[in-house]
């Protein structure tokens, strides 16, 4: 495989290694997030599976594919608590794993909003009401 370098500014380069540290440590990263959450699930008595993908460009394009490929019962997640404006021009992953998912959905709201239950979006139950 063939890596171009990406510039940053007149002079300079993104080099290979410094690529291949990053991607290691991103890699790292994820492991120690799957593993975390392996914990929690386990402790918590519930059956789950960690699933990290790097085959869609967009988030919420990514969770709900995995949702149908892997027969999601129901899909946690949370949100970074974008204000409106920022949510219209970026998008927002909640929002469209909400639209699009099709399955019962908790979106948890930063911690910054932990007390406002207003925040907290539920969409469908077990049976999908």
């Amino acid at each position: 495989n063939i890596i171009p370098q990406v510039g940053f500014g007149s002079g300079s380069s993104f080099q290979q290694g410094t690529f291949d540290r990053l991607v290691a440590e991103t890699l790292e990263q994820i492991e120690h997030m799957k593993e975390s959450l392996e914990k929690q699930l386990a402790h918590s008595g519930i059956k789950g599976e960690f699933i990290a993908s790097s085959k869609v460009a967009y988030p919420g394009e990514a969770i709900v594919k995995a949702s149908n490929s892997h027969d999601v019962d129901y899909i946690v997640m949370g949100n970074r608590g974008l204000g409106k404006l920022k949510r219209t021009f970026l998008g927002s992953t909640s929002d469209y794993v909400l639209h699009h998912a099709h399955k019962p959905l908790t979106i948890i709201p930063p911690e910054h909003h932990h007390g406002n239950h207003d925040q907290c979006h539920h969409h469908g139950d077990q049976d999908g009401h």
